[in-house]
């Protein structure tokens, strides 16, 4: 039986309670997915989306608690004449135990999965309180699967299969990320690097407008030619990936888990230049796709002359679902 029949029959017809991050269009393409083999999809993000959020996440942090408290009451009430057979959690910020036993409660015999892909290391991304309450927990860290002995189940690529085979490139290298002020010293380095060697990169580092108003107020001196303020979505960053010869990835020193970006080059075959070294753990790691760099002493080999495509690793959306209804301990 082939994966997609293995989730079908899982999930065709069944009742999902789905909770998920806000995180570019990652929800829409999860729910759709669920939706396409069967299952009737009730979602909900894990936060309060609200400017509410904004204005407490910034200003007082103090409530965030509270609010999110809230948030999930809030979930309870419409949720309260529906019955559901799954309820898959991805991160779920501030969820508390005592909402996870009212939808035990309530759905006798539900099936409960909670899905990290933050390292507990993380800010606000501790679960451990959460796991001897859920049927499954699973991760995207090495680590943290190591450490509270749960499985490991790596993130998904929305790009298999759908990369621009043309030989012309009209990057070397691309590096697109989320701000965080490390990212953001990083992508100043290899600017300055990539210039001296001649080299083309499309840089990207997304950051809300007024968290950089914000911090410009603070002092922080950004750079304007780095920073957007608007997401790259999904077709556009397909588009620059497929004109680029290296997908570049920066990991947080505290994580272990493979980004989205590394996962995009397994995914895909391209390659990639990465301080992530735990991807040699990896089925699908090979030594000619796959370069490291140390950010301590930063020297980017001058490799990119030639384009490396090799086999597409199993990375898929689909690759995801089946991992996390199937995967156990």
């Amino acid at each position: 039986m082939i994966l997609t029949d293995k989730i079908k029959e899982e999930i065709s017809g069944k009742n999902i309670l789905l909770i998920l991050p806000k995180f570019y269009d990652y929800v829409d393409v999860i729910t759709k997915a669920f939706k396409n083999h069967g299952a009737h999809v009730t979602f909900f993000y894990d936060r309060d989306v609200t400017l509410l959020h904004t204005f407490v996440s910034n200003f007082k942090f103090q409530w965030l608690v509270y609010t999110q408290a809230w948030h999930y009451n809030k979930i309870l009430r419409k949720t309260s004449d529906k019955k559901f057979d799954f309820m898959i959690v991805v991160k779920g910020l501030y969820l508390q135990p005592s909402f996870v036993e009212e939808i035990k409660t309530r759905n006798p015999g539900i099936k409960t999965i909670l899905y990290q892909w933050d390292s507990i290391n993380f800010w606000l991304s501790d679960y451990r309180h959460l796991i001897p309450i859920f049927d499954e927990t699973l991760s995207f860290d090495y680590e943290d699967c190591k450490t509270l002995g749960i499985p490991y189940v790596p993130t998904f690529s929305l790009q298999d299969g759908n990369i621009n085979k043309d030989e012309t490139h009209d990057y070397d290298f691309i590096f697109c990320a989320n701000f965080t002020w490390e990212k953001f010293l990083f992508a100043k380095k290899i600017k300055q690097l990539f210039s001296e060697q001649g080299k083309k990169a499309f840089i990207y580092i997304y950051l809300n407008r007024f968290r950089f108003y914000l911090d410009k107020i603070k002092g922080k001196k950004l750079d304007d030619e780095i920073i957007k303020f608007k997401r790259l979505n999904n077709k556009q960053y397909q588009e620059v990936l497929g004109k680029s010869k290296m997908i570049i990835d920066y990991s947080h020193s505290i994580q272990s888990g493979l980004t989205m970006r590394a996962i995009d080059a397994l995914a895909t075959g391209k390659s990639l230049l990465t301080n992530n070294r735990y991807i040699s753990l990896e089925e699908d790691f090979n030594l000619e796709q796959v370069h490291f760099f140390d950010e301590e002493q930063l020297v980017i080999p001058d490799f990119s002359n030639e384009v490396v495509q090799l086999k597409r690793g199993k990375y898929s959306l689909d690759d995801w679902i089946y991992r996390i209804l199937f995967t156990k301990k």
